[in-house]
């Protein structure tokens, strides 16, 4: 499956508070834009509220809670999910490790690893090109 893992420096919040943690959080990972922000949060603190009890969650629950339709919560899952912090069974969505700091260790890894990938093939790119590198 294809990840698409977008960062975005923001300042982070001064004060631990839930609500203004994961609206960093949201801005921080580009995980939606400033009209659907406030959904995206809901959709966050629902998916963890819920997976914190049971370990997943289903999308219908998730629909129940927000009082929004399924296909507007699928939406957006799919960004979460291409994201790499959760991922789907079935109808369940879980987080990808069993917390949030290691899930995003977890994209650090994945981050290095394409990073590796990519220097790789610049270094060829280079040597194909005739570019010298710095001493």
């Amino acid at each position: 499956m294809t990840k698409i893992i977008l960062l975005k420096k923001v300042k982070k919040p001064l004060k631990v508070n839930l609500r203004d943690d994961l609206e960093w959080l949201c801005e921080a990972l580009c995980l939606s834009n400033p009209s659907k922000k406030e959904l995206m949060v809901e959709l966050l603190d629902t998916l963890f509220d819920e997976i914190s009890k049971k370990g997943y969650v289903k999308t219908s629950t998730l629909a129940k809670r927000l009082r929004v339709q399924p296909q507007k919560v699928n939406y957006h899952l799919k960004t979460l999910i291409s994201s790499g912090i959760f991922y789907r069974e079935g109808r369940a969505i879980y987080l990808r490790q069993s917390n949030l700091k290691e899930t995003v260790e977890e994209l650090r890894e994945d981050v290095n690893r394409l990073l590796d990938d990519i220097s790789e093939i610049a270094e060829e790119i280079d040597k194909s090109l005739g570019l010298r590198q710095r001493k």
